[in-house]
């Protein structure tokens, strides 16, 4: 993919690739290629299907060699070209052949040296001995073979012994413990307002109506307050919506309450961000445990951090006290992943039922009590 490494092995160059498209696209006399022709068998082979197939061929080798030079050259310290034999002979042209060839021409030339390798005193039985070819860029006839039972040479001549963690198999992969995604509880919410109760009926308004404020909340801070009360009416006033403009009115009212109210100002203003994702690991008595969620709202100030999650299709709670168990236990994923961040300032978390919309304020001492 066009990357580099500083070493690049090539465990198996003796393949080439097999067949084609099943399609081939003969031209006409100008160039074009009016029908795609799809041969079934190579005994119903037509003359006029013999170029479109050559040119098919010549294609799949142009391309075959072109990722050759792609290989070649994603190496910055060292490139090691392998190949390996099965039952079948290798087939003319793969890329160890080509390298082989080249190694040969650079040989002649006095850049390249034959070489005997003999790896079954590293890794024993599975050690492969043969000849093979060596090319230092820059620093011709000064590696020396490598002779049966020696210890390996580097570039430079030097005699080196493998590191005893080169013998050593890797330890196994931690498994890291399951992420705790606070935006998706994993134990029952609130019963949500039901949306069936018929259109005349005040939960099924608000339902819909709670939908509708918290995309606002989430869309209109990033405009200039100016446009804000426009923008919102574009909106609700949809065919989408179905909204009278009674219930148009009384929405867009209560949302631009909220963003203009000056207690809550700084939290939707143009320094606070929307959606934001969160992830990291944080310590808890049981272990590292890894959260990822996602924010509504985020506020990062010098000296203080604030978060809002908005509640949706949800009747508020009469207090803090009284929010369940389950958005406790969310904000207080989010404060704990938070103060890892920014652990020298205070973190304000609230709570946006938007079916109101009313914003609720969770203390740190009521957090505490549900942290991971």
């Amino acid at each position: 993919k066009g990357l580099e490494a500083p070493i690049v092995i090539l465990p198996d160059t003796l393949q080439q690739p097999r067949g084609g498209d099943s399609l081939l696209w003969p031209q006409d006399g100008e160039g074009k290629a009016p029908l795609p022709v799809w041969p079934i068998k190579r005994d119903y082979a037509l003359a006029a299907l013999e170029g479109p197939r050559a040119g098919q061929r010549l294609a799949r080798e142009q391309e075959y060699r072109r990722l050759l030079y792609v290989a070649l050259t994603r190496a910055q310290d060292r490139l090691y070209v392998c190949g390996w034999e099965g039952r079948r002979a290798a087939p003319e042209g793969n890329w160890f052949q080509l390298v082989e060839q080249a190694m040969a021409g650079l040989s002649e030339a006095g850049e390249a040296e034959a070489v005997d390798f003999d790896f079954a005193g590293e890794i024993g039985a599975d050690g492969w001995a043969g000849r093979g070819w060596r090319y230092a860029r820059g620093t011709p006839g000064t590696v020396a073979a490598v002779q049966p039972g020696a210890a390996p040479a580097d570039v430079a001549g030097a005699s080196a012994v493998l590191p005893a963690w080169a013998r050593t198999p890797a330890p196994a992969e931690p498994v890291p413990p399951r992420p705790l995604a606070p935006s998706r509880p994993s134990t029952p919410e609130p019963a949500v307002r039901s949306p069936l109760a018929g259109a005349a009926d005040a939960d099924g308004r608000r339902f819909r109506r709670g939908r509708l404020i918290h995309r606002l909340l989430q869309s209109l801070p990033d405009l200039a307050r100016a446009d804000r009360e426009a923008a919102g009416r574009r909106f609700l006033t949809s065919p989408l919506h179905d909204l009278s403009p009674h219930d148009t009115e009384e929405i867009l009212a209560e949302v631009l309450a909220v963003l203009t109210d000056p207690a809550l100002a700084a939290l939707f203003g143009p320094d606070s961000r929307a959606e934001v994702p969160l992830a990291g690991v944080i310590e808890t008595a049981s272990g590292p445990q890894i959260i990822s969620g996602q924010v509504d709202r985020l506020l990062i100030e010098d000296r203080t951090i604030s978060l809002i999650d908005y509640k949706t299709q949800r009747p508020a709670p009469e207090s803090p006290e009284a929010v369940a168990t389950v958005y406790l236990r969310q904000m207080a994923a989010y404060r704990a992943l938070l103060a890892g961040i920014y652990p020298d300032r205070p973190i304000h978390s609230f709570l946006l039922w938007t079916d109101q919309p009313r914003l609720m304020q969770l203390s740190d001492a009521l957090l505490a009590g549900h942290a991971p």
